[in-house]
């Protein structure tokens, strides 16, 4: 069973899947997640959830055993916080399609990536945050020290729609192995709010890095990022 102590909730003897244990959270709970592999999960609670890995960041520190998934991790609530899991092959982060405001994902690893595998796919990405729902959005999302390879496809970063506010900073986004005239970092299909993607390192990208299909009013600073 869990342990709950001040708001933290222990989920090392159950599986991430499992909806019971996401249940017994409360807003504000933070959630330990074991280090061992998982399919999928649906967030709908304004909680924290803590990998393996909560606190080490991919870009600068060495890891130990992770917290991975190879599904969706999918986030259904607003003030939902994600910190130190690992996510490969069709593992990915995803907002729900209803929008969700003031998402925070950071110290993720994202390695060996097949979601865009295919063209079938081509318009997905490890961080997805893209809806068609009428009057959905996606608020003040931040992504910090993201480690991200990919090495198949069309190997984006993240792919959105319909942001009101992103974060991109101090991560790395590596297509290992890619030569393509067809090959995209950040793609979003409308924009606007505060966007801040500063102090990140790009490197195999050979069409757009970053690419804005459309943008409305804000405030946009892109600066001090590496492209090789």
């Amino acid at each position: 069973s869990d342990t709950k102590t001040g708001g933290m909730i222990d989920m090392s003897t159950m599986p991430a899947t499992d909806a019971a244990a996401l249940e017994a959270a409360k807003d504000g709970d933070s959630i330990l997640v074991k280090a061992g592999t998982y399919e999928t999960a649906e967030i709908t609670k304004s909680v924290t959830i803590l990998g393996a890995n909560a606190g080490v960041n991919p870009v600068t520190e060495e890891r130990t055993s992770e917290t991975i998934f190879t599904g969706d991790l999918i986030i259904a609530a607003d003030n939902v916080t994600i910190d130190g899991i690992c996510l490969t092959a069709k593992g990915r982060i995803v907002g729900s399609a209803a929008g969700v405001k003031n998402a925070v994902i950071v110290n993720v690893l994202s390695k060996e990536s097949t979601v865009n595998g295919t063209s079938a796919d081509s318009a997905t990405a490890p961080i997805y945050f893209a809806t068609t729902t009428a009057d959905a959005s996606f608020e003040n999302i931040v992504i910090n020290q993201v480690k991200y390879t990919g090495s198949t496809g069309r190997p984006m970063i993240f792919y959105g729609s319909n942001i009101n506010g992103l974060t991109i900073t101090d991560s790395e986004f590596i297509a290992i192995g890619v030569m393509s005239n067809y090959n995209d970092g950040i793609k979003i299909e409308s924009i606007k709010g505060n966007v801040n993607i500063t102090g990140n390192y790009f490197e195999q990208y050979y069409q757009y890095v970053i690419w804005f299909m459309n943008y409305a009013e804000g405030n946009y600073k892109i600066a001090n990022n590496t492209y090789k």
